[in-house]
């Protein structure tokens, strides 16, 4: 097996692909992303004439067991929260008094509950589900809300409606096979990243397995637990799996026969949120042989 050397993508804010909505700051409550056709994820703006007396922005979410949200300000971290609500401090010189202030948020779901107790509880909503500023008056805020390329009219049907979420390198399709990604930096693993936030690492590697029924290969992740980020997979553009390094307890995922080109040459795409300064990044990456 050859491999090229990794290459990445620093850290960065939600990004936001359409127009903007803009509101008077205050209480809000948003409806679950669902209702937009918007299921493996999604990614919240809004625009705010903050007035200078603002000290917090508090945040609540339904994401299920190990679910993630977090926050920005102008595209200064806030921090993050699991599952619930948390009131996130702005920091000084975040805040810009009487103009135009931008509150991106990411939410990463865990899927919706199963009905094991017949108790309705697989209608629970999930996404981003109320949100105010601190210190601020009570005028509805407007948001825009934005998920997978096409949401249900899907850009790319062949992978299916669950492959790709809202991220903006998966809308920009940088997790498929001959995406031009020759102006990104050349890294090595394991590799940390200094800010929160979303980083992309690539490669290709050429397999030249034996002609057989069943070529068991897997993919294994390997860290300390200690650091803090999660992982999406993408082998030739189509999603393996959910990794998270500080939980686990699953670090080798098995590639499908059907994904590989065994004779030739496959695209191994990863993202990976890092939760905090510092620990973020990715861990040493390896192929097994699982027969």
């Amino acid at each position: 097996m050859g491999c090229s050397t990794p290459r990445r993508r620093r850290p960065t804010p939600p990004r936001n692909t359409g127009g903007t909505i803009r509101s008077k700051c205050s209480t809000t409550s948003i409806s679950e992303r669902g209702r937009y056709n918007i299921n493996p994820g999604g990614r919240y703006r809004a625009h705010v004439q903050a007035r200078g007396a603002e000290t917090g922005v508090s945040l609540s979410a339904t994401t299920g067991n190990q679910g993630k949200c977090a926050a920005w300000l102008n595209g200064v971290y806030l921090g993050a929260n699991g599952n619930g609500a948390r009131t996130f401090t702005i920091p000084a010189g975040a805040l810009r008094p009487n103009a135009d202030n931008v509150l991106a948020v990411l939410v990463e779901n865990m899927g919706h509950n199963q009905d094991w107790l017949h108790n309705d509880s697989h209608k629970e909503p999930r996404g981003l589900t109320s949100a105010s500023l601190v210190g601020c008056g009570t005028a509805a805020l407007a948001w825009k809300i934005q998920g997978n390329l096409g949401g249900e009219d899907l850009a790319d049907p062949v992978r299916g409606p669950l492959n790709n979420g809202g991220l903006f390198g998966e809308r920009a399709g940088w997790s498929l096979p001959g995406y031009p990604d020759r102006d990104w930096a050349k890294t090595t693993l394991p590799a940390t990243e200094p800010t929160p936030g979303v980083s992309r690492y690539r490669t290709d590697f050429h397999l030249n397995v034996p002609p057989g029924p069943e070529t068991s290969i897997g993919l294994r992740i390997t860290d300390d637990p200690k650091r803090k980020y999660r992982l999406q997979i993408f082998v030739n553009g189509w999603n393996i799996g959910r990794y998270i390094n500080d939980v686990g307890p699953q670090r080798v995922f098995v590639i499908p026969t059907g994904l590989l080109r065994t004779r030739g040459s496959n695209t191994l795409a990863v993202a990976s949120w890092g939760d905090d300064d510092g620990t973020g990044g990715l861990g040493q990456v390896s192929l097994v042989n699982l027969q």
